[in-house]
């Protein structure tokens, strides 16, 4: 089963390249730029997880996780950031491998970490 990803992010340049990233190891993705083509993509989609990009100011985050919780109170929310999660309850990683988000992906969507930990990885 091909697991559909809500990827978010605040720079194109960077959303197109999670995107293709994400779509070479076998992930559906549903791409979003800002606050209004989340609440888009969540009233017209469903995803199995959302990935948060850091680049997004923490205030809208909020609102984003949030927005996701309200459509998709299940889905995991992995969140990238610099220093410490915005979302609470999200699954949260500093980490700048493409191997190493691969993996966290995989062992959200496989069920070995929980949706909801407020989980540093």
């Amino acid at each position: 089963m091909r697991h559909r990803i809500l990827c978010i992010s605040a720079t194109d340049a960077i959303l197109q390249t999670r995107k293709l990233l994400l779509e070479r190891h076998q992930y559906e993705v549903v791409p979003a730029l800002n606050f209004r083509e989340v609440e888009e993509a969540c009233k017209r989609n469903k995803f199995d997880l959302a990935l948060i990009g850091r680049d997004i100011e923490p205030k809208i985050k909020k609102a984003i996780g949030l927005k996701i919780r309200e459509h998709r109170p299940d889905a995991p929310i992995v969140e990238l950031c610099r220093y410490s999660p915005e979302i609470e309850g999200s699954i949260f990683t500093t980490t700048e491998s493409p191997a190493e988000l691969l993996q966290t992906i995989a062992e959200v969507c496989s069920g070995r970490i929980p949706a909801r930990t407020s989980k540093g990885i």
